[in-house]
């Protein structure tokens, strides 16, 4: 026998195994039943499975009660379709709400137990019961200044019960989820410190590219959010919220809902108040908030909540908190007096300050260097060989100037992103300083665009993406606009193709992208690029060229009557905006690349052909070296009169004629005109550019690649001398004209300003090199003067109904 007391036999007490928990008896039956029999006789399914007990809350979709649960012996709260519910699809979407809320596993998320059917149809599912208070009930006794609440709930613990939320918020963000319902009634205070965030009825999937992405999410048509439709609560819903701009709403949406709640709690009272719903709408539209310590002056609301609170009411998205976690962090730096974003950010206001200024500064500079370089290459542009030392002094002077203010650009540039990334080493989220980063990339960007810099528009769209964290250049960077076309008359059938970069050449192939039949029509989200119509009305054709800027809205009225009175062997060329220039500084007489618009007018397919020449002269009145002396015969190709006085010239007569004076060509315009009645002309400058290059502004007529062989000229196979054009492939604009790159260069009607004895000369020629068949290359030249590569062809007005705009100068932007 043992003496130890604690020994149920007397004998000794057997040691504890491992230290680990024992049950200790004597045999004999404690009341529990066998398992088996507990459930063969007590386990209810479905609905029966639940006593109902008591009504907790009803909504527009779903009344909630509580029950008990038979099987488990526990109380829930039961939601039930609400019957007479009118929300579209509610079934669709009660069902959505359960699992969701399933999904979202948080000690701040209540916990759906089972979803099922009653017995009469009707959708339910069970989850925790919540016993407690709602924030609002807290904020309502606060109001009343109730005893109980003011000495239960001070500043101190509401801030760190909201600090919860933000948390559970946090979470489901990071699940791609978003709440869209963020309101004091939907959270809720357990008896014992719990915080739960209630009611996800109206959350939405926002995003599947995370860890563990939620299944399920309103993907089918018949029951998503349509845009217009404006759901939550007015008082804490966001602007764009507000707005029914279902498609870009993103977890700021939640963000702005939380500083909602936060202004509510130090002030006692939401962030926009208004005498009806559509006056509310329309305050949080607007974007306005009275500042929290002006609200309640009374309630002692320190400088860094209130910057806080107002940075995540801000109206634009990007403005607000990255993250809830961030702003939870914030308010825990507010409570413990740590270092806010804000208070650093005030600490850095001067600086902060300054690089605006500098960045501010890089823009006017860049402005002002972009008119000084465009004012020295129009000057240059002008130069002729007769010009005195004076005048190239003067030139000289205004280039030194010209390469000053890039060094000066360029110094602001450097300065500025410099002091951007010292804001960003001491506050790395600082949002002012990654906008203005941001800003300033961008502003690059645009500006190697116009230059069609593409190693520098990959470089600054790479770095401004580096502080785009709210993806605001995303469209920008997509850049599709918008076309409205109308047509005369009605019923104009037009197919749009795109043009882009062939794969195995340097030529452009178009591909149709659709057809309408209509007055008016608009394409919306229009990718940029360069675009060919085809329009017909009954035996009526044409072509038309456009080109799509960046996030540009281009409206373009294209009139084919005036098609009807184009002669044969010419081509329409449509009223429009197009692009001149070059940004290429290696093309002779090249000017900027400027935005300008004409009206329509048709220009000939072809430079004026030996055979044509041949015929004017034969038509003179005066014969023999009476038309020479009168410099109307050709100073070149085998001129020679026959026995009756008639020239004629010795080569093929599809050639085009060359060696004629502007006054020569000028001369065979007007007997043109006689014949047929029509006011035949030379084209000026931007009429034969235009028809060389569409609108899009292309080096040559088949893209913006160089390939010698794809025309007459000096290092093509065909070069080294006149020869008949039309035949090459490639040398065709997109509006049909030929020769232009090569062949021969062609007189304009354009003069000099300053010496009218000079005419603009276009196009290359089968003597010209490679920088010379660019459509931007330009020269000057003796009118009376004749050139054996210089040729010219016809061009004539025609009728329009369209009024002519001022011309665009494309100046960057910034986001």
């Amino acid at each position: 026998m043992s003496n130890d007391p604690h020994s149920p036999d007397g004998g000794p007490a057997s040691p504890p195994v491992g230290g680990g928990t024992e049950v200790i008896g004597d045999g004999s039956r404690d009341g529990w039943t066998p398992a088996e029999a507990v459930l063969r006789v007590n386990m209810p399914t479905g609905a029966a499975r639940y006593v109902v007990e008591r009504e907790l809350a009803r909504g527009s979709m779903g009344v909630v009660r509580a029950a008990r649960d038979l099987a488990l012996q526990r109380q829930v709260a039961l939601k039930a379709l609400a019957p007479e519910s009118e929300v579209p699809d509610a079934a669709a979407r009660f069902f959505e709400e359960a699992r969701i809320t399933a999904q979202l596993q948080h000690p701040s998320i209540v916990a759906v137990y089972e979803i099922s059917v009653a017995e009469d149809e009707t959708p339910f599912f069970t989850m925790q019961l919540i016993e407690g208070q709602t924030l609002e009930d807290i904020l309502n006794g606060l109001r009343r200044n109730d005893a109980a609440t003011l000495r239960r709930y001070g500043r101190l613990r509401l801030l760190n019960l909201f600090m919860q939320v933000c948390m559970a918020v946090a979470y489901a963000h990071n699940r791609g989820v978003i709440h869209r319902d963020l309101k004091p009634a939907n959270v809720m205070l357990g008896e014992f410190g719990e915080v739960f965030v209630m009611d996800w009825g109206l959350a939405k999937i926002v995003d599947s590219q995370v860890d563990r992405p939620l299944v399920g999410g309103r993907g089918e048509a018949r029951f998503e959010t349509r845009v217009g439709e404006i759901t939550g609560t007015p008082s804490y819903m966001s602007p764009e919220q507000a707005m029914g701009l279902v498609d870009v709403l993103t977890p700021a949406t939640d963000i702005y809902a939380l500083g909602a709640i936060l202004y509510e709690l130090l002030t006692l009272s939401p962030p926009h108040q208004a005498a009806d719903t559509p006056a509310l709408l329309r305050a949080v539209r607007k974007g306005v908030i009275e500042p929290p310590s002006s609200r309640a002056p009374e309630a002692d609301i320190s400088p860094d909540l209130e910057a806080v609170a107002l940075r995540c009411l801000a109206r634009e998205p990007q403005v607000r908190y990255r993250t809830a976690i961030e702003l939870r962090d914030e308010v825990e730096a507010c409570l413990t007096g740590g270092h806010t974003q804000m208070r650093r950010v005030r600490g850095n206001t001067r600086l902060l300050r300054d690089a605006q200024r500098s960045g501010q500064l890089f823009r006017d500079l860049a402005r002002r260097r972009r008119r000084r370089l465009r004012e020295v290459a129009e000057a240059r542009a002008l130069r002729l060989p007769v010009d005195g030392p004076e005048q190239v002094a003067r030139l000289a002077k205004a280039a030194r100037q010209a390469d000053g203010m890039c060094a000066e650009v360029e110094q602001a540039f450097g300065q500025a992103v410099a002091q951007f990334h010292q804001l960003i080493n001491d506050l790395p989220d600082l949002r002012e300083a990654h906008d203005g980063l941001r800003e300033l990339y961008w502003y690059r960007f645009l500006e190697a665009e116009r230059r069609a810099d593409g190693a520098e528009m990959a470089l600054f769209a790479a770095l401004a993406a580096q502080h785009d964290p709210g993806n605001t250049l995303r469209r920008p960077l997509l850049g599709a606009g918008t076309l409205r076309i109308t047509t005369t008359p009605p019923g104009v059938k037009v197919r749009l193709h795109r043009y882009a970069a062939a794969a195995d050449e340097p030529g452009l192939s178009s591909a149709p992208v659709g057809d309408i039949v209509a007055a008016h029509f608009t394409y919306e989200e229009l990718p940029l690029g360069s675009y060919r119509l085809t329009l017909r009305h009954g035996e009526v054709r044409g072509t038309a060229a456009l080109t799509v800027g960046r996030q540009e809205r281009v409206d373009l009225h294209l009139h084919l009557g005036a098609a009807e009175g184009v002669p044969p062997g010419c081509v329409w060329v449509p009223a429009g905006p197009w692009w001149s220039g070059t940004g290429d500084g290696g093309i002779p007489g090249a000017l900027p690349r400027t935005r300008q618009n004409l009206t329509d007018y048709c220009v000939s397919r072809l430079p004026v052909t030996v055979a044509e020449y041949t015929a004017f002269l034969a038509a003179q009145e005066h014969r023999g070296e009476a038309l020479r002396h009168a410099g109307l015969v050709p100073v070149d190709g085998g001129w020679r009169p026959a026995a009756d006085g008639r020239w004629f010239a010795d080569q093929p007569a599809a050639n085009p004629v060359v060696g004629v004076s502007a006054a020569a060509a000028e001369a065979y315009c007007a007997w043109r005109g006689l014949q047929d009645g029509r006011a035949w002309r030379l084209p000026s400058e931007g009429e034969w550019e235009k028809a060389a290059r569409g609108a899009d502004g292309r080096a040559y007529p088949w893209g913006d690649l160089w390939e010698p062989t794809w025309c007459q000229c000096a290092e093509g196979p065909e070069g080294g001398g006149v020869s008949a054009v039309g035949h090459e492939e490639h040398d065709r604009s997109p509006y049909g004209v030929a020769a232009l790159s090569g062949g021969v260069r062609e007189l304009t009607a354009t003069l000099h300003p300053h010496d009218a004895r000079y005419r603009m000369v276009k196009g290359g020629g089968f003597a010209s090199p490679a920088s010379a068949c660019h459509l931007a290359a330009r020269s000057w030249h003796r009118g009376d003067r004749p050139a054996t590569d210089l040729g010219f062809r016809l061009a004539l007005s025609l009728e329009t109904p369209l009024a002519l705009t001022e011309d665009v100068d494309d100046d960057a932007t910034h986001v």
